[in-house]
């Protein structure tokens, strides 16, 4: 699923893939796109579950934001 999903992204112009692996060593892929937005996706509870994790700076909230913090 990971090497899909890699494979999948590596097609797009202006993204940088990692292939990577988690500190577990289930495998692991990083996906940085040119306007600082980031997609991270490994599979979790021995093969089991696909995590999919994402940021984008698209806007900032008044104060910043902390790690916890309900929005």
């Amino acid at each position: 699923m990971i090497d899909v999903i890699a494979s999948a992204w590596e097609q797009k112009d202006g993204v940088v893939v990692e292939r990577r692996t988690t500190r577990q060593g289930a495998p692991r892929v990083d996906m940085t796109g040119v306007q600082g937005d980031f997609y991270s996706a490994s599979i979790w509870a021995p093969g089991t579950e696909l995590q999919i994790t994402s940021f984008s700076p698209c806007f900032e909230l008044e104060g910043g934001t902390k790690p916890g913090m309900k929005y």
